[in-house]
């Protein structure tokens, strides 16, 4: 079920803590994929570095509704002042995009 050949050496590691109910979620969809657990997360965390910068704003924006939602009440106003932390964060690395863009275009000219 597992495919154990691999073209290249994978050197690093990164360890994360989760709780029972995390790891049994990550087991079960490794599971699922027909991956090892090793395999199926190291995918997981290259593939969410790799989102692009609107991706990933939906995907923390997501994170942070879907946090409100269960945590309810006051938790509700938390995650608004966290979901414009993150709206602004957007906008300034978009800005310094742009930037970069005009000082490249900019520095070609001279």
């Amino acid at each position: 079920m597992h495919n154990r050949s691999r073209t290249k050496t994978l050197e690093g590691s990164v360890t994360a803590k989760l709780s029972g109910h995390e790891c049994q979620r990550v087991k079960e969809r490794a599971e699922a994929a027909g991956l090892t657990v090793s395999e199926w997360t190291r995918r997981v965390v290259v593939q969410a570095r790799e989102m692009s910068p609107d991706t990933r704003f939906l995907a923390e924006e997501l994170a942070v509704l879907r946090a409100a939602l269960f945590a309810g009440g006051d938790e509700i106003e938390a995650a608004g002042r966290k979901a414009d932390a993150i709206r602004s964060r957007l906008a300034r690395l978009r800005r310094q995009e742009f930037e970069a863009g005009i000082l490249a275009a900019s520095e070609e000219g001279k």
